[in-house]
């Protein structure tokens, strides 16, 4: 979780919203069913087109990790492989599993010379001065098990929840609700993704039967959060997916 370190790195209330990027990264299954047992296989993957990765991240940022139905967490290795990073755990019993990971790129500025490594401390000349996170979630689970998420403490994370025939995703921002803010879900082939709906006062979006919503792609969420005046980087900018396996 992102904490200030000093009075100048406080972060002001203005919360920003922002359009994903033309780019996209992305934690999705990468092999069949989760079967207790059984290896399986995840991706992150990182392009314009998901599902085709067209990069591997930097494996060095990434922190992956998988709680179990009874709550157990487990760190997992994120390997490279051709152009993305691949995970893989084998579970030992039934029910809803989380996969999870957070990638931070840390400090970076926006100069007239490209995009370089740290702040303003670094780059005093920078057009912008930002820190960048991602995160990405999946829900798998062998077995009936109810579609309940539970936050995980991530940076910026879609949390779903399954009630009857209608799916609310809750958008939290360091475990509070982030309002107003555009979800997207990634489609074959497309560079934007499709806007559903935006994120209420609670975070909330609610999505009911005939929303035309497929399951079998990625939710996706950015934000960017202003930093106070003087702080060595101008904003955080985060970026989530969410992946639910049913």
């Amino acid at each position: 979780m992102l904490r200030a370190r000093s009075a100048r790195l406080i972060l002001l209330l203005l919360v920003i919203p922002v359009a994903l990027l033309a780019h996209f990264t992305w934690l999705a299954p990468a092999s069949g069913p989760l079967v207790p047992g059984k290896p399986y296989r995840l991706q992150i993957g990182h392009g314009h087109a998901f599902p085709a990765s067209e990069e591997a991240v930097n494996a060095a940022q990434v922190k992956a990790f998988v709680a179990d139905p009874g709550g157990t967490r487990a760190e997992l290795p994120a390997r490279r492989e051709a152009k993305a990073l691949v995970l893989e755990w084998t579970p030992k019993q039934k029910g809803l599993h989380v996969f999870y990971f957070t990638q931070d790129r840390g400090e970076m500025s926006r100069t007239p010379e490209g995009v370089k490594p740290g702040g303003r401390d670094r780059n005093p000349g920078a057009a912008a001065a930002f820190r960048a996170v991602r995160t990405g979630v999946v829900y798998a689970a062998h077995g009936e098990a109810a579609l309940t998420g539970r936050p995980l403490g991530l940076p910026l994370e879609i949390v779903p929840a399954l009630e009857g025939s209608t799916l609310t995703l809750r958008l939290l921002q360091d475990g509070k609700p982030a309002a107003g803010v555009v979800i997207r879900q990634l489609q074959a082939g497309s560079e934007e993704g499709r806007e559903i709906g935006k994120t209420d006062g609670r975070g909330e979006l609610r999505l009911h039967p005939g929303s035309s919503v497929d399951l079998a792609a990625p939710f996706a969420a950015s934000m960017s959060v202003r930093m106070a005046p003087g702080a060595n980087i101008d904003t955080v900018n985060l970026e989530t997916t969410l992946f639910v396996v049913r």
